[in-house]
């Protein structure tokens, strides 16, 4: 998968880093379902049908601009409290 041209050069080393990682947590998943697996009494290879070749999920790297206003009030804040 390739990302689309609007991304900046300085966010090249970012979604290097950023598609390695979501290959090395795509690895440790299939490793978990093989361990469940064999846990279970089955092949290792039990779970590889439910996932197939194509990935479940999609890696999007968004960046939002900086909050110039105030915080709403009620709103959950990055630390899980609200305003």
């Amino acid at each position: 998968m390739a990302f689309p041209a609007i991304i900046p050069v300085s966010f090249t080393y970012l979604t290097q880093v950023m598609y390695k990682h979501q290959e090395i947590l795509e690895r440790a998943g299939d490793q978990i379902f093989s361990l469940i697996a064999e846990a279970g009494g089955k092949k290792l290879s039990y779970f590889n049908p439910l996932f197939g070749k194509d990935p479940l999920h999609t890696l999007r790297l968004i960046r939002y601009p900086k909050r110039t206003e105030q915080i709403p009030k009620g709103a959950y804040l990055p630390d899980g409290r609200s305003e």
